[in-house]
């Protein structure tokens, strides 16, 4: 960069120049600066005075936060009106509407509105509300005042379907005449493969082995 100074210039003003002579070197993303979803998050509140956010909290989520300036152009250009007041709410992330004494059953005090608020699991709390009063007494038209706030609670659960399958056997035992129901007590307290083995050798006893005994067909040792 030239030298344009005199002559006559002091060291103070040259130190200057040459400082400012690198300023066109610095970056200046003025275009990103200047836009909602761009712009650093520390930055934004200047941004919000800049689009003229009316409603602003430092506690509001970033999302929040850059959902109210994207809205606000739009706001002001329906302020006083029932959409001004829908977008304002919904740039913030609340489930909330407004309610005009003319559109209630039965109607309302002349110039009142309810604000209808959906509580659903998460719940409002004191500051909420205040914000959202604030919200709307900055968008809705002047005449309006509030009567009531309406809170209505939701609750969202998932449809959970389950089954269960089973496989196994059923083994009936029977000794001429009725089960008996001490065999289930065997089964539940030794098992079903233990019970089974100890019925069979009980049946070969009863059936095979002493059969012969009492007939008198044993056979004698030779």
């Amino acid at each position: 960069m030239a030298d344009l100074l005199p002559p006559n210039a002091t060291q103070l003003e040259r130190r200057i120049a040459e400082v400012n002579a690198d300023l066109g070197d610095l970056p200046a993303p003025l275009r990103d600066l200047y836009n909602p979803e761009t712009c650093p998050v520390e930055w934004l509140p200047w941004l919000a005075h800049f689009f003229s956010v009316d409603a602003w909290a430092p506690t509001w989520s970033e999302a929040q936060k850059r959902d109210t300036i994207k809205t606000s152009i739009k706001v002001h250009q329906l302020k006083g009106t029932i959409g001004a007041v829908r977008r304002a709410l919904s740039a913030i992330g609340f489930d909330a509407r407004l309610q005009e004494w003319f559109n209630q059953l039965p109607a309302g005090a002349p110039f009142t509105y309810k604000l209808h608020l959906n509580a659903s699991q998460v719940g409002f709390t004191k500051a909420d509300l205040q914000y959202l009063q604030r919200v709307v007494d900055d968008t809705k038209n002047l005449r309006s005042h509030l009567s009531e706030i309406v809170i209505g609670v939701t609750t969202q659960v998932d449809t959970c379907v389950a089954c269960v399958v089973s496989t196994g056997r059923d083994t009936t035992l029977c000794y001429g005449g009725p089960t008996d129901l001490s065999l289930l007590e065997e089964i539940n307290t030794n098992g079903m493969d233990e019970t089974l083995a100890a019925a069979d050798a009980l049946d070969q006893l009863l059936n095979v082995t002493l059969p012969p005994l009492f007939t008198g067909n044993q056979h004698e040792p030779e």
